[in-house]
């Protein structure tokens, strides 16, 4: 994660929001939404995979 904020300039914690269930994501992206996080979300395991990949 310290390379991403290296690289964007961007020192908001990154927060991956994973589950199949749109409105589950949906849910938690209205409760994080207003403390800050930068929200990113994932469907499925293998969407997973490819955006947790950029942060390591």
């Amino acid at each position: 994660m310290e390379g991403y904020s290296e690289q964007t300039g961007n020192t908001a914690p990154r927060v991956l929001i994973v589950d199949d269930n749109p409105e589950i994501r949906e849910i938690i992206r209205i409760l994080l939404s207003g403390e800050g996080y930068e929200l990113e979300e994932a469907k499925n395991g293998n969407e997973t995979l490819e955006k947790a990949g950029g942060c390591v």
